[in-house]
């Protein structure tokens, strides 16, 4: 399923690209007065549309790709959890480095 910013992306660059289509064939048909500067909006808009719409499809394929990895992450901690504990989650309460933690998250709560 595609993201919304993702979409709204690819929507605007077919919109876009839609316009531009419509300004052209408008000046085709006589109405619109041919000119360089519509001519050029024409062509700036489909233009600007293709890679509008190539960026939100490009946005949609990299989260798929996340969401994936993601996924597989989580598969592989719930077949063996161990592996995929934080380290200060495994750290030993005698351990130095733990008693540091802890004394920075005691004077951090102190403070907020």
């Amino acid at each position: 399923m595609l993201h919304s910013s993702s979409q709204r992306f690819i929507v605007l660059g077919l919109a876009m690209i839609v316009i531009a289509w419509l300004i052209v064939f408008a000046m085709i048909l006589n109405l619109l007065q041919e000119s360089f500067a519509l001519s050029f909006l024409s062509y700036a808009l489909g233009l600007g549309g293709f890679f509008t719409g190539l960026m939100g499809i490009f946005s949609s394929w990299s989260r798929q790709k996340d969401n994936k990895e993601i996924q597989e992450l989580k598969e592989a901690a719930r077949e063996k959890p161990d592996d995929y504990v934080p380290y200060f989650f495994k750290m030993d309460a005698e351990d130095e480095d733990f008693q540091e933690f802890l004394e920075k998250e005691e004077e951090r709560n102190k403070s907020d």
